[in-house]
């Protein structure tokens, strides 16, 4: 029987992936004790559970960002990018608003300001904007 070896990466995201599965095990544990808690006619730990669900919580979205990141490693997408769409984060129309705005006014004012560093941002900004949009 041959075993296949794997690269560093390889290895590197071997592991990486099997600690979020751990992490992920360890959060519904975690929530079951959380739903056994508020179901339990005894229960006095109402004012705690709010700090362990958000604790819960926090876990759960670092385990989805490694695994955003790992996935961005293994192809072209901008793992931040990639959140926010997953996210469908409320914050990303303002600031694409923003950014249109941005280019709005550095084309506007181009002929009052002849600056390279100023076209180059607005070049940036609209890459990123394009970026985001698609």
């Amino acid at each position: 029987m041959s075993s296949v070896e794997l690269r560093p990466e390889g290895e590197a995201r071997r592991q990486a992936i099997l600690r979020v599965a751990g992490r992920l095990e360890e959060c519904a544990e975690e929530l079951r004790e959380l739903q056994a808690a508020v179901l339990s006619p005894r229960s006095t730990v109402h004012g705690v559970l709010p700090d362990r669900a958000f604790m819960t919580i926090r876990t759960l979205a670092a385990c989805l960002a490694e695994l955003l990141s790992l996935k961005g490693e293994m192809t072209s997408d901008s793992s931040a990018i990639a959140m926010c769409r997953l996210l469908q984060c409320p914050q990303i129309p303002v600031y694409l608003e923003a950014m249109r705005q941005a280019i709005a006014v550095l084309k506007d004012t181009k002929t009052q300001f002849k600056s390279t560093a100023l076209g180059e941002l607005r070049e940036r900004l609209e890459a990123l904007l394009g970026a985001a949009e698609d």
